[in-house]
């Protein structure tokens, strides 16, 4: 119970931190479209975050700079400015009841990016390696062909799980010879002979902190590197009791993990490779498909919000890891626009929802449709301009809606690839 308790304060915690992430995007985006004129709202926020930023003076403070009159990138930025601390206290709330063990008051129902021909290409591949790797050992007749096959077996299935699959070998073929340096260094060097269980344990020591020191990183090359000489290290130094010592067994455990290495790294380059290009345009495909649904789908199914947002998240991470090449760097930009269009249309068919603005949905939904910026920014000036005149939960949701309209507007305005592709793919 105290796991799952964990499990859902660790998702609830990342939920507000990816939509603080989103929202800061948001307000540095809007102030810098304000030039000097947002420098005084930048520092309201910095006094709000640095301070005690859920007191009540300083939310007015923060909602005093989206007055009606105002620009509407000012309009923007205060909503997002709100939106940014409330989820900041969301979010310390929740790593509390993560410290604690207990359920968060937020409740995070967490959606994944898998792509499913990624996983398709994957599995062929792990298949035909394996078959390739089998009918080539067999042929050779070497007495250690099962020992080998397990190897390659094991290096093709930890591939065939991580994001990059060729990055991951070319990540093998550099830490293979490290582990199997080390291991003989710690063999052969600091061990020497002993057979006393601490000093195996202070004789592995060095290898397993330098392990750690690259998983801790945060660099895709350094991590995976210093993964398989954490997990892989044990196994070519096959400690024992008594340890016997043996070159020989070495040697031939060595040359068989260097042989897996060199056999998967070719096989992958030969078998279905899978470069980053093709990964990209299958990110860019699912993240237009999620925008196409969040824009046109109908609005009787309210998207999940929370879980919108990891997933995209979770698809702008695993592109960002894929290389920072000029191609790369464009693509990310231009799939982080279609999440925050997606993110946004999916919040006005959320906020429009209830019941107080059911009978502006209309209006606002063929606005959205057209992907008309100019007919979107005169509704959200509308309904800021008549929110006077209600009150209660109906100003605030009449409010929050004129500033999404809002940025709608000015989303589809700094977005014209992505408008005009959607505009391409409109449903009659």
């Amino acid at each position: 119970l105290t796991g799952r308790a964990r499990a859902a304060a660790a998702r609830a915690a990342a939920s507000s931190l990816l939509r603080q992430v989103s929202a800061a995007r948001v307000v540095s985006g809007s102030l810098a479209a304000l030039g000097p004129d947002g420098d005084e709202s930048r520092q309201n926020l910095v006094r709000a975050l640095e301070g005690q930023p859920h007191e009540p003076p300083q939310r007015r403070a923060l909602a005093a700079i989206a007055d009606r009159e105002a620009p509407h990138h000012r309009l923007i930025a205060a909503a997002a400015c709100l939106v940014l601390i409330e989820q900041d206290h969301l979010a310390t709330e929740a790593l509390a009841a993560l410290r604690a063990g207990r359920r968060p008051e937020q409740r995070a129902r967490v959606l994944l990016y898998r792509p499913w021909p990624a996983a398709l290409r994957n599995g062929l591949r792990a298949f035909l390696a394996m078959a390739i790797a089998t009918v080539v050992l067999s042929l050779t007749g070497w007495p250690a062909s099962l020992t080998a096959l397990v190897q390659i077996g094991s290096f093709i299935g930890l591939s065939a799980t991580n994001p990059n699959p060729r990055g991951f070998a070319v990540g093998a073929l550099i830490a293979m010879p490290l582990v199997v340096a080390a291991a003989g260094i710690t063999e052969f060097v600091l061990l020497d002979g002993v057979d006393a269980f601490p000093l195996l344990v202070l004789a592995m020591g060095p290898t397993i902190f330098i392990a750690a020191l690259l998983l801790s990183t945060g660099n895709p090359t350094h991590f995976g590197i210093g993964f398989l000489l954490l997990v892989f290290f044990p196994a070519v130094l096959g400690p024992s009791n008594p340890q016997d010592y043996n070159p020989q067994s070495y040697i031939f455990s060595s040359c068989l993990n260097v042989t897996a290495v060199i056999g998967l790294f070719i096989l992958l380059s030969v078998v279905l490779p899978t470069g980053p290009d093709r990964q990209r345009g299958w990110m860019l495909a699912s993240a237009r498909k999620d925008l196409r649904a969040a824009v046109f789908g109908p609005h009787q199914r309210l998207p999940n919000l929370l879980g919108c947002v990891f997933r995209d998240a979770d698809r702008i991470g695993q592109m960002g890891g894929l290389g920072p090449d000029a191609s790369g760097t464009e693509d990310l930009r231009y799939l982080i626009r279609m999440s925050d269009l997606a993110a946004c249309a999916r919040r006005l068919r959320t906020t429009f929802a209830e019941r107080p603005l059911r009978e502006a949905w209309p209006g606002a939904r063929a606005a959205l449709r057209r992907l008309d910026a100019d007919r979107l920014r005169q509704l959200g000036l509308t309904m800021l301009r008549d929110e006077r005149g209600g009150s209660g939960g109906r100003h605030r949701s009449r409010r929050q809606a004129g500033i999404d309209l809002l940025f709608a507007a000015v989303l589809i305005e700094r977005s014209p690839r992505v408008v005009a592709e959607l505009r391409e793919e409109r449903p009659a």
